[in-house]
């Protein structure tokens, strides 16, 4: 069971069908959601770059933060949202590499709300209009991080799984790419990856080295 614990946790995070696997270069953002989940309340949704009636843009694209906006206002950066308009909704997901590190390829497992990043915890936050995780638990992976001589962001693709208010019933599970050549995965999970969710066993694993495409520095411990 111990062996087979890393393949469910790693397939929560994985766990779907390719929605444009034929597509050399993608920017898209999806999820789903527990009923009991505070940002995600049992929702699901696939958005791609260029849907009709959406905007999906790039707040910030660094090689330490990754910060995309999606949803049904024009605005360039901070979308226009009209509280209690069901039709008016934004979407926004926040990653971040721990303090002095760049947000390379690997998975985080130890994560906080973007505002306390330290030197061991990277930053994980997936909100709905007005509805902020405030104290998240989870994990993420980045699949995909290219970066130019500037250090801004150039291509980049990550899966997530947040758990909001420190409760792990409340699971978000998320895929976000902008500018890749990894298909956007539409998350699936199984009953037994749920049973998993539920429990919080998939966070508590230990972190692993990491593959960085840019630069050179210590890697979060092992």
């Amino acid at each position: 069971m111990k062996k087979l614990l890393p393949v469910l946790c790693s397939a929560a995070l994985g766990m779907a069908s390719p929605a444009s696997a034929a597509l050399a270069s993608i920017s898209g953002f999806s999820f789903t959601s527990s009923p009991s989940a505070y940002v995600g309340a049992g929702e699901s949704r696939t958005i791609f770059e260029g849907d009709p009636g959406l905007y999906f843009n790039m707040g910030m694209g660094t090689s330490t933060i990754f910060n995309l906006y999606a949803g049904t206002s024009d605005s360039p950066i901070v979308p226009n949202w009209t509280p209690g308009d069901p039709d008016s909704h934004y979407y926004r997901i926040h990653l971040q590499a721990p303090l002095g590190q760049l947000l390379g390829t690997g998975t985080y497992t130890s994560v906080t709300f973007p505002m306390y990043v330290n030197h061991d915890q990277a930053g994980l936050a997936f909100w709905i209009d007005d509805r902020s995780p405030v104290a998240p638990l989870g994990q993420f992976t980045v699949l995909e991080a290219v970066y130019d001589n500037s250090g801004n962001t150039v291509s980049f693709a990550a899966d997530f799984i947040q758990y909001d208010m420190l409760d792990t019933t409340q699971w978000n599970i998320g895929s976000v790419r902008w500018r890749s050549s990894v298909p956007l995965t539409i998350p699936e999970p199984q009953p037994a990856v749920l049973a998993l969710l539920a429990l919080g066993v998939c966070h508590r694993r230990g972190r692993r080295s990491f593959q960085f495409p840019v630069g050179s520095f210590q890697s979060p411990d092992t």
